[in-house]
């Protein structure tokens, strides 16, 4: 059976023999434990702290691109507004104001497990016995899955192992297939089985606790060694570990699929903000991190998209956490 997620081959499935049983980790890791390996291979996240961007709050291209250090302006700034405006860069006056208040500083108090890979069609299909994906292959990420398909995987997951579920489901509604197309959903921040990442918990471990523009994201020809996306996915999901990890080991955290995170999308509130867990109600959930169907622009470490918790197509996976337990 296939262990997922840690393999260092390139361009073909991984196979047991080549999945080596540790990551490759950093001293930080390290510190805090060694992976977790039961259902799915999940390895150890620091406590730390980084600067988060609150995306849908930048006024304007322009301002979103001094944010993330880039040079290059909007073809609709004129020639004399980027004279001055560079001016006021190089005295880092303009540029520090909009980096200090377009940003959360987000603490996180504890480490946690994160999933070195999103959860494949095998690992779903085991738990659930369904895999509802429209490229059906063992190793590729479960996807076509809703908000309510992941929270229960990960409810399922917590009983087999023997861990206290993370989601309280309730006044549940089905469709003809058994999915859950509604209901009510709390969770249990002191249960330690398995939930989905905050969005901060996943832009954390996407940045790797880094404040700085990502240099995998920052053009085309460095992604395509760690994502499947647009200009080379070949218009279908591929199987997971075949790309690089980003230096906490983790594969796959841009492209493939969009993940499902646990947090109501929603405009966050700017400051520090510690261990948050996101908004108390909204209509809609947050996806990160890209698909095999995105442009460069969304795989942004900040880059979010909000759909409805039972929004269903063939872009959508998760991946899972765990806190971390002394």
């Amino acid at each position: 059976m296939l262990t997922p997620g840690v393999c260092e081959c390139r361009g073909e499935s991984p196979s047991l023999d080549a999945v080596p049983r540790k990551p490759k980790l950093t001293r930080a890791q390290l510190a805090v434990g060694d992976p977790i390996s039961n259902s799915m291979v999940l390895v150890p996240i620091p406590a730390g702290e980084f600067m988060m961007t609150p995306f849908q709050t930048i006024p304007s291209e322009f301002a979103r691109r001094l944010n993330e250090n880039q040079v290059r302006f909007p073809r609709n700034v004129p020639a004399s507004v980027r004279k001055r405006l560079l001016r006021f860069r190089k005295q880092n006056s303009l540029h520090d104001m909009l980096k200090k208040s377009l940003q959360n500083h987000v603490k996180f108090t504890q480490p946690f497990y994160l999933s070195v890979c999103e959860v494949t069609q095998e690992q779903y299909e085991r738990v659930t016995g369904k895999n509802p994906s429209a490229f059906v292959v063992a190793e590729n990420p479960i996807h076509c899955v809703t908000w309510y398909d992941a929270v229960e995987f990960c409810n399922r997951l917590s009983d087999k192992e023997k861990h206290r579920r993370c989601y309280e489901i309730t006044s549940i509604e089905r469709d003809a297939q058994g999915s859950i197309e509604q209901a009510q959903v709390r969770n249990v921040l002191s249960a330690n089985g398995y939930r989905l990442p905050t969005e901060a918990e996943w832009e954390y471990a996407c940045r790797t606790g880094a404040s700085t523009v990502s240099r995998i994201t920052s053009s085309s020809r460095r992604l395509k060694d760690y994502a499947w996306f647009l200009s080379n996915s070949e218009e279908s999901t591929h199987p997971v570990g075949l790309k690089k990890p980003n230096r906490w080991g983790l594969f796959d955290m841009h492209g493939n699929v969009w993940e499902w995170c646990q947090d109501w999308y929603s405009t966050r509130p700017l400051g520090t903000v510690t261990d948050p867990t996101g908004p108390a109600s909204g209509s809609n959930r947050v996806g990160r991190g890209g698909g095999w169907s995105s442009d460069v622009t969304d795989y942004r470490p900040a880059a979010r998209m909000p759909f409805g918790p039972s929004h269903r197509d063939e872009r959508f996976g998760f991946r899972v956490l765990r806190r971390f337990a002394k």
